[in-house]
């Protein structure tokens, strides 16, 4: 490949700064950005570098009229344009967040927890605390649960409120099979990934930001050199744009696993954790973990499979 240079442009994502987002480490990018822009048919359009033959200093002097260039140099304006029809809004109804908002409305601001003590340190249990055993032995110790005023007294009963009386964002699900040639019963859990998908679409956390239409953005306003920087400036979302009836959305699903394996079931088994996202949501949110744009929807088993006649092609 001969020597040049790519256009690109950072994007104002209007409220998020993608200079405050946290550093992402190597599974997370991996994780939120899977593939690249030419996996996706995108084609890079290269300019061959600028030339600069520097003037000497006397020939400079020798012509007063001369004018530096960076005094008339232009700045170019970039320029974009959006698939027409694509993204229209066909109807309406109310995420799972803001019916239930509207079904609490005249309780506590801090419901289901009772205080905003109770939802505080609610918070920092699942978001900073250390752990289930280490916090119900914490709430063990005679006085701390009633000088705290709290509504739950160990990690159980804080995991039960948190399942049971706060929007879901998907259910879970359990599944047991077999493999032909082995009698091993192999357990997944798992979550519908349309359940995901629509969860982390209507989430109303980021509704303002949310690519449902493809664009093609330029360095210029004379579309000679074409800009890639989302998911949806690349021509295979112009493409599907194309065999899809008017006002319909592409929602670009993607899926990735996490080599670390957890212990989590009861029996202490291992599974390889699988989560899900979409194209749709800016890469500065979705490669942000606090913004949760990542769905856990899976844990995948890890069965060594000893003992059986399967080959490990077929396995």
């Amino acid at each position: 490949m001969e020597s040049g240079e790519v256009s690109v442009e950072a994007r104002d994502l209007r409220e998020v700064d993608e200079q405050e987002s946290d550093p992402p480490s190597d599974d997370e990018c991996s994780v939120g950005d899977p593939f690249s822009v030419e996996e996706m048919g995108a084609e890079f359009v290269f300019t061959a570098p600028e030339t600069r033959n520097p003037t000497p200093p006397h020939d400079a002097a020798s012509q007063p009229n001369s004018v530096d260039d960076s005094e008339t140099r232009r700045v170019a304006k970039p320029s974009h344009e959006v698939f027409d029809g694509a993204g229209e809004v066909l109807s309406q109804s109310s995420s799972k967040y803001e019916s239930w908002k509207k079904s609490s409305e005249g309780t506590s601001p801090y419901a289901p927890f009772t205080s905003q003590i109770d939802y505080g340190v609610a918070k920092w249990a699942k978001e900073l605390g250390p752990g289930d055993t280490a916090l119900s032995k914490l709430l063990e110790i005679p006085g701390v649960v009633a000088a705290l005023g709290l509504s739950w007294r160990n990690a159980r009963q804080l995991n039960q409120i948190i399942d049971h009386n706060l929007p879901h964002l998907a259910s879970w699900g359990r599944l047991e099979f077999k493999l032909d040639g082995t009698d091993r019963v192999i357990e997944c859990f798992y979550r519908d990934p349309l359940e995901c998908i629509e969860s982390l679409y209507g989430n109303p956390a980021w509704a303002d930001v949310l690519h449902v239409a493809p664009e093609r953005h330029y360095t210029d306003t004379t579309k000679a050199t074409r800009i890639y920087n989302e998911m949806n400036t690349g021509n295979w979302w112009w493409r599907q744009q194309k065999n899809l009836p008017p006002g319909a959305t592409v929602v670009l699903v993607v899926v990735s696993s996490d080599k670390t394996s957890l212990k989590v079931l009861s029996s202490g088994k291992e599974a390889y954790p699988a989560y899900l996202t979409i194209g749709n949501i800016p890469k500065s949110i979705r490669r942000k973990p606090s913004m949760h744009a990542q769905l856990l929807f899976a844990y995948l088993p890890t069965e060594q499979f000893t003992g059986t006649t399967l080959s490990k092609e077929q396995i």
